[in-house]
């Protein structure tokens, strides 16, 4: 289809701010050690574009496996490439798929956060958060467990509690 996003795109970004916004509306959700990855889901292949335009998916054959198992074709979804050691994100092995190849005993993940292409409503890059939210959940409800929705809550003691020592220790960098 004519109207479907293609690679490359470019993925909005955040700024850091000394505090979090509060009031209605506003919602936090969980920042991710990884890649910046936003899987494109063609009929005839998947794209992993990185944050820089990169295409990503031959280093993550089994996070490509199961997106194609999961994502109906003709979905944008955007999110984070992570892989999973020793029960924790680990960024360290995340660069070791770029430099070394696929270790059997680390596995991959993405972490969705956000929806750019549905299969049924076409690219919705202009509906609010909310809606693509929604969206991204319902496609997801039975996906694989190699691609979770990232948690999020409107909530600004949950985000407090996120930026302890032990979610970071987990492999969480922060909160958007």
């Amino acid at each position: 289809m004519v109207d479907d996003l293609q690679p490359p795109v470019e993925p909005m970004r955040v700024a850091s701010i000394g505090q979090w916004p509060a009031g209605d509306g506003w919602r936090y959700e969980l920042k991710a050690d990884g890649y910046r990855g936003l899987a494109f889901l063609q009929p005839e292949r998947v794209s992993l574009q990185s944050r820089a335009g990169r295409n990503l998916a031959r280093y993550f054959p089994d996070l490509v496996q199961a997106i194609t198992a999961s994502v109906p074709p003709r979905s944008v979804v955007d999110g984070e490439i992570t892989v999973l050691a020793d029960d924790r994100i680990d960024f360290a092995a995340l660069q070791r798929r770029i430099t070394v190849g696929v270790d059997p005993a680390s596995a991959a993940y993405l972490i969705a956060f956000d929806l750019l292409q549905h299969p049924d409503h076409g690219v919705i890059l202009n509906e609010p958060l909310s809606v693509r939210r929604d969206l991204l959940a319902g496609l997801l409800a039975d996906a694989s467990p190699a691609i979770a929705l990232c948690p999020q809550s409107a909530d600004v003691a949950v985000a407090d509690e996120w930026m302890s020592a032990e979610w970071v220790a987990a492999g969480f960098e922060g909160v958007l």
